[in-house]
């Protein structure tokens, strides 16, 4: 089986490219471009890369995605991803009427896409990568664990609430940025993950709240949350918080209780990986 993905292949990196792991893993090629493929082409280009007719033309949403004319009488199944779909959502559900299906990361925006008039919507979470969180378990020298970025107009709640954890609670460090592999160690060294959404989207069950599950941290997450809706339960695979004043003594509540977070941990980590062999 054959899969045109039209980016780049330095494009797949990050979530795109756990994705790209996956479909390798089960024997499918990935065709994309190369350096200085004109961007502006026609599908037939594209379609000259295959070694074979593709099954399915892909469209992931990457930093450098491309856009051949062509798309709309193509013969073969097409698809795009819609990860960010809570950003630019009118721009994003007019320009994916281009593909057959639309695969949106966040849940409710599959039946906003639908109600729009796109009949192949559909909602897939966020998926992690589990050979980043098997092994044998590491010493968890931070009580809490915090990776993602902390700057920019969209994330001055987050700023606030790390900035004032870190000053009652050890942690890992909090301005760098980390390579997957250093994001699953943090993880796997964090009793807690605390999560904090965008100031436009509090509600966001990012990647990161998979995979801080899956490395046995229990997760502290904002209330209302996405993951209710994906079937994780508060106080049964995370522990959730309404008010900002609530996260401090949650976070001392629980390192106090190792029993309790130890087993809300273990039932979202068994959750996590379960729902990743299917």
């Amino acid at each position: 089986m054959t899969i045109l993905v039209l980016c780049w292949e330095g494009n797949l990196c990050g979530t795109l490219g756990f994705y790209a792991q996956a479909f390798r893993r089960r024997g499918v090629q990935l065709v994309c471009a190369a350096p200085g493929f004109p961007w502006n082409g026609n599908l037939e280009e594209w379609l000259k890369l295959c070694p074979e007719t593709p099954s399915l033309i892909l469209h992931p949403e990457a930093d450098v995605p491309f856009l051949p004319r062509g798309l709309t009488h193509v013969d073969i199944p097409t698809a795009c991803f819609q990860v960010d779909t809570y950003a630019y959502t009118q721009r994003r559900i007019s320009w994916s009427m281009l593909f057959d299906s639309v695969l949106v990361f966040h849940p409710g925006y599959d039946v906003k896409f639908q109600e729009a008039g796109h009949p192949g919507a559909q909602f897939i979470p966020h998926a992690i990568e589990p050979g980043l969180f098997s092994g044998a378990p590491l010493q968890r020298i931070y009580e809490v664990g915090w990776v993602g970025q902390i700057g920019g107009a969209v994330y001055h709640t987050r700023a606030r609430i790390l900035q004032k954890l870190a000053t009652s609670f050890r942690m890992n460090e909090l301005s760098r940025r980390y390579l997957s592999a250093e994001l699953a160690l943090v993880y796997h060294q964090s009793e807690i993950v605390v999560n904090v959404g965008r100031d436009d989207c509090p509600q966001d069950a990012n990647v990161r709240t998979f995979e801080a599950m899956a490395a046995g941290a229990l997760l502290i997450t904002s209330l209302p949350s996405e993951l209710s809706a994906i079937g994780f339960e508060d106080g049964v695979h995370f522990v959730g918080y309404r008010r900002e004043a609530e996260l401090e003594n949650l976070v001392r509540k629980y390192l106090a209780d190792e029993r309790a977070r130890q087993k809300i941990a273990k039932a979202g980590r068994e959750l996590v990986l379960r729902s990743e062999e299917h």
